[in-house]
This record gives C-alpha cells, structure tokens and sequence, in this order.
C-alpha cells in the first residue's frame, strides 16, 4: 500500500462543491509519480510484506480476497527475488528483490546484526518469509543505488503504449458518477474525462478525499458540506491509522557510508497475544491486535 505517490489529490480539498484553485496541502504533495521516495538521496525500497494475521483479519472482516493466501500470488508475481527461489517468492517479477550479504554489510549493521545475535535473537536469512522473527538483512528493492519503484518498473515500460496519456500537474476533484456507476472524474479546473472504468488509487490520504468530494462517504457529513450524497458510506474518511515509529539516529565518526537500512530486527510481544493487555488496548481503539 502506497499513499505517497498520489498524494497531490488531497490538495483539492474536501468541503468544497465547487470548483476552486487548490488551497495549501495538508499532506504535502508528491514531487514525482513515484512518491517522495523516488527522488530521496538515500534510496528507502524495503519491499517486506506485512504480517500474515493482518490480512486474515481484514478476509474475516468480510473482504473476500485479501486473505494472506489470496495474496500471495500477487506478492510473487510483482517480484523477482534474486535470493530465494521457493513457495514465498516470486523469480519473473518487474521489481528486483535482494539483500546484503554478511560481507557487504557495512560496519555497524554487521555489529548490530552480531549484538542482536549474541543476545539471543534468532538469525533471520528471509524476513518475508511468513513467521519470521529475528535479525538478518532486510529485503531491498534498490538497483545501482536506485530504488526501483512502480514507476520505474510499470510505468516506464509502458509509456510508449498509444493508449496511455500521462498528465502532470493534474488534481482530480471528484469521480463522475451515473446512478452507481462511474463513468469518468473531474479535474479540479472543471475538465471532465471521461472513460469506460475508474481506477482510484490516489492513497491513504487522497482516495478517501475524492470520495467524499464525489458525494461517497457519510451521508450527514456529506450534507453539512453541502455535498449530493450518492452513497452513504460511513466508512469513508475514517479509520486512518498510522504505524507507529520511533527514529533514533546517532551521530557516528567517521561516517557509515553505504546503503541505509541494511538490517533489520523484528519482534513479536508476548503481550500481544489474543487475550493479553496490549491486544485489549487495541481493541478498546478498535484496532485489530494482530496489528500491535
């Protein structure tokens, strides 16, 4: 899930029926297709998947399909993973997979990988392997220093496509809808395009903004602003919830120079078990514990 590559959508706005030049963001927006990420000077490409659980628990929520096991098809078809050719990986994928091997590693992540180690932590060769926990080389999708994002390797080999037209610079205001079909969107200058099918991937931030804007999301909110409500759906606009991070960077001299992000140490709480108090936190927050 990627909600910085599109994340000028929600420059637009939400409380406006009208048509307005956008005011400032309060998420900034992208500089390039591909998201901040694309143009950082330290490339961060960390394709690791999520946890199992997670997706489970959105399949029991009621969302067919999104299951771990419904899903890893997809993971493997998307990557080709240089280190691992086995059930978890895919090996004819657009985005290369990799990792440092112990004698790439730069200093410090090789003495981190080794204090984590003597302290017990099991050595981990594949961190996308389901129920993997413990330290070893993240996985990377960065090429001669470049993170190799969709735009990269989607994007870019189709731009030659006579079908495909790439606009720059260009806010979406609201889907157009027709009954509950959607039939095109409307630019926030007032052009509309149309088209056979509507793919809304504008992110965690823009998509949900599109919607209310198109009249999608809760019908008494939706009012207030003045907005037709073609769908009353209150789960639009909420629900947001950001991972947790805490950065503690220390100063080293000299420098450590190489790639960033090179080890990674992942844990597992015993009190993130089902009846434990961090998962009754979590649900007094209506978060799902397989998420703590």
């Amino acid at each position: 899930m990627n909600h910085e590559g599109s994340a000028t959508a929600a420059r637009c706005g939400i409380a406006t029926a009208g048509v307005r030049d956008p005011p400032a963001p309060a998420v900034p927006p992208a500089p390039a297709i591909a998201g901040y990420r694309a143009t950082a000077v330290r490339p961060l490409g960390k394709p690791r998947r999520g946890w199992p659980a997670d997706y489970d628990a959105w399949a029991a929520a009621g969302n067919t399909g999104w299951s771990f096991n419904d899903l890893l098809p997809v993971f493997c078809a998307v990557e080709t993973d240089t280190d691992f050719a086995n059930d978890w990986h895919g090996t004819t994928g657009p985005v290369p997979v990799s990792r440092l091997g112990l004698a790439e590693l730069g200093e410090y992540p090789r003495a981190f990988l080794t204090a984590a180690a003597a302290a017990g932590h099991p050595q981990v060769a594949d961190h996308n392997r389901p129920g993997a926990l413990g330290v070893g080389p993240l996985p990377r999708n960065v090429r001669n220093g470049t993170r190799m994002s969709t735009a990269l390797t989607y994007l870019a080999p189709a731009r030659p496509r006579p079908n495909l037209e790439i606009r720059p610079d260009t806010l979406v205001d609201r889907v157009l809808l027709s009954g509950d079909r959607a039939h095109g969107v409307r630019l926030h200058t007032g052009e509309r395009v149309e088209a056979d099918a509507v793919v809304l991937a504008a992110g965690a931030y823009g998509s949900p903004a599109i919607l209310l804007r198109s009249g999608i999301g809760p019908a008494e909110q939706l009012r207030q602003l003045d907005l037709p409500v073609a769908a009353d759906l209150p789960g639009v606009g909420a629900n947001l919830v950001d991972h947790p991070l805490v950065s503690v960077d220390l100063p080293a001299t000299p420098g450590p120079g190489g790639p960033t992000f090179q080890v990674l140490l992942t844990l597992r709480s015993p009190l993130a078990n089902a009846t434990g108090p961090l998962a009754t936190a979590c649900r007094a927050l209506g978060v799902s514990p397989a998420w703590c």
